[in-house]
């Protein structure tokens, strides 16, 4: 959305809406949705977000979630507005001849912040899931440790992974211990065990966050 006129005012009438906690961690979304629903992520599933009352799924991957949203809305100039205001947005860019309804959101004001404002940006737990695949290299003798490659670059620094769980393809569940060798291959150790995958694929995942304000761009959590 490039353009947007944004109408502002007081609804006496509702309720109070469900307040945003900047105790809890949220899901980053690239977009709003709408009557649709927003779909599950299954990154987010791995996590196990707790779905609010009137969502759904169908497993992983599957079903909708009718949960409430939240957006960190920037204006481009001040507006004098309050607190539990009930925001409306209108779509400029949209034609005028088109039989479309140029309504793009509607929602409330929750929290007033100062977007120049980084240690308050950092309240905002918002993060966005990533994942990395690489391959088991070897398993050890005693099936409880294993070298695993293709992961990570030969100059990227493991210590920032080391104490991060990846899981095989078969879910068995390793913890990484660090770098082997110089050529981006790593260490993986497995408490409970590892067998040779009965899949027959020797892919290995690792699945973690990033927060969106941190101020240490290089952090990383599971």
């Amino acid at each position: 959305m490039k353009l947007c006129q944004l109408w502002c005012g007081y609804d006496c009438l509702q309720d109070s809406p469900q307040q945003f906690d900047t105790k809890r961690e949220y899901v980053y979304q690239s977009e709003l949705y709408g009557l649709e629903g927003r779909p599950l992520n299954p990154l987010a599933c791995h996590h196990l977000l707790t779905l609010p009352d009137g969502a759904s799924g169908s497993g992983e991957g599957g079903g909708v979630h009718y949960g409430p949203q939240w957006g960190l809305l920037t204006l481009s100039q001040p507006i004098t507005a309050s607190e539990d205001s009930v925001l409306i947005g209108s779509r400029l860019d949209a034609s005028q001849e088109a039989a479309t309804c140029r309504l793009a959101f509607y929602g409330r004001l929750l929290k007033l912040l100062d977007p120049t404002d980084a240690q308050v940006l950092q309240q905002l737990k918002i993060y966005k899931l990533k994942q990395k695949q690489g391959s088991i290299d070897r398993i050890s003798s005693d099936g409880t440790s294993a070298v695993c490659k293709g992961m990570f670059k030969k100059e990227t620094d493991l210590s920032l992974f080391a104490g991060m769980q990846v899981t095989t393809a078969d879910g068995d569940v390793g913890t990484i211990e660090g770098s082997f060798g110089k050529s981006g291959k790593f260490k993986v150790q497995f408490p409970k065990g590892i067998s040779i995958p009965a899949s027959g694929s020797n892919t290995i995942q690792l699945t973690f966050k990033k927060f969106v304000f941190d101020k240490d761009k290089r952090h990383m959590a599971q």
